[in-house]
């Protein structure tokens, strides 16, 4: 296969701003300008020997980011996903033969080497992934009708592998195409579609499904416009499994008191994700089971949806505060220190409900979910001692008592440095690359 060389991948933009070959391994980038960005986007997910490359291909060769007769599977990316997802394997303990469902999703996740946030987009790890398919499996046996509406997580390959009759729409021809190419080598059945859930929706998809599973933004008309599709596309007693950032948890029961649906389960803090280049994100999303009762959504299916009610949306009552603390090369701390000082400070402040901790080779990771329905999400570096953290909900009061905390751990760490801001669940620009999924 002709492809992207180990550990590198594209970040494409659309015109007129220039995409990048970034990698890995380096901090170094190569920039690819938009003429090029369809054929970087081929790159990205490989072409097949006998098909001929064009210009940016022999460029990208020459320069030792692309080759000819590589694995379809890029090794480095592999190995980078496989220590992300270290720290969320026991939520599949209880899930035997989970492993062969987590694999499948990695090599498509490894396959794309490629960011595309045209349609805001952020992909959740293969563990979470396979765990929304097996919670579904288990929840509605096996052998259903499901309709998937948008898959940037690849679900519609594991509900194949687990005996489902899989549709998929997605407005992304790029994604489409490439769960069309990765089912065909992979032996699965899968109905991939471009459709849009903006125009009316098609006959052959209404009322055709035992449950759809979908992951919108988490504002308002988002949820509504996904939703309404949702309940349009299975009969009365149908499921629909749906993801919720924790800012929106109450935004979504508004939504849900206004269709035809009753909840019946919450699966707090389900999923987990990475951003662009494979890197780690501690945004968790919650996942809610719906049944369709008698009643029409609020988008009929004939009715066309206003874009706006995609691309416009605000949460701003309870925000995350985003950390890192990097300690002077001498004062290096232990992860025993600083989980030690975590679990201090949460039983001084009597908000824990549960924690889990997993040490790695290169990374340790502390999660602790709190009584408030927040969390705290820490990973840390052992070769350097640094280490960041995500609290939710974050406030002013809060962060003075964190930072506090690891101060007298660390008197002469560097600044540590809080971020944090009203989150915006609109599409992302091209040049802005907000890492937030919603």
């Amino acid at each position: 296969m002709l492809r992207l060389v180990d550990g590198a991948y594209a970040v494409v933009s659309r015109a007129p701003w220039d995409s990048e070959v970034r990698s890995l391994a380096h901090s170094r980038r190569r920039t690819v300008a938009p003429a090029h960005g369809a054929e970087l986007t081929r790159l990205a997910h490989g072409i097949p020997e006998d098909e001929e490359p064009g210009p940016l291909f022999y460029e990208l060769q020459s320069a030792g980011l692309a080759d000819r007769g590589l694995d379809p599977v890029d090794p480095a990316v592999s190995a980078r996903l496989v220590e992300l997802g270290e720290g969320f394997r026991w939520h599949l303990r209880a899930h035997p033969g989970a492993d062969e469902l987590v694999e499948l999703l990695r090599r498509a996740h490894t396959r794309r080497k490629l960011s595309l946030f045209e349609h805001g987009q952020t992909a959740c790890l293969p563990e979470s992934g396979a765990l929304r398919c097996l919670e579904l499996t288990a929840r509605m046996g096996p052998r259903q009708r499901v309709l998937i509406i948008g898959d940037d997580d690849f679900l519609s390959l594991a509900l194949s592998r687990l005996g489902h009759r899989v549709t998929v729409v997605d407005i992304d021809e790029v994604l489409i195409d490439f769960i069309r190419r990765v089912a065909h080598d992979e032996g699965l059945t899968v109905d991939a579609r471009v459709q849009d859930v903006l125009p009316p929706m098609p006959e052959e998809l209404q009322a055709a499904f035992d449950v759809v599973i979908t992951d919108p933004m988490s504002f308002e008309g988002c949820f509504t416009a996904f939703l309404s599709r949702a309940v349009s596309a299975v009969p009365v007693g149908g499921a629909i499994f749906t993801c919720v950032h924790p800012l929106a948890r109450q935004v979504f029961r508004q939504v849900v008191w206004g269709l035809p649906v009753v909840v019946e389960e919450y699966l707090a803090e389900l999923s987990a994700y990475y951003y662009e280049g494979f890197i780690e994100n501690w945004y968790r999303s919650d996942m809610v089971v719906l049944r369709r009762g008698d009643g029409e959504p609020r988008w009929r299916t004939t009715e066309a949806i206003p874009l706006h009610n995609i691309i416009a949306g605000k949460l701003a009552d309870r925000m995350h505060g985003f950390t890192d603390v990097r300690p002077v090369p001498f004062q290096r701390p232990r992860f025993s220190d600083v989980e030690a000082t975590l679990d201090g400070l949460l039983a001084r402040l009597g908000t824990l409900v549960e924690r889990h901790v997993h040490v790695g080779e290169r990374h340790a990771h502390y999660y602790a979910a709190l009584k408030d329905g927040g969390h705290v999400a820490l990973v840390f570096d052992q070769q350097t001692g640094a280490f960041s953290y995500d609290l939710f909900p974050s406030t002013a009061e809060i962060e003075a008592t964190f930072c506090s905390a690891f101060g007298r751990m660390m008197p002469l760490a560097r600044t540590v440095t809080f971020r944090r801001e009203a989150v915006s669940l609109g599409a992302p620009a091209p040049v802005t690359r907000k890492k937030q999924r919603a």
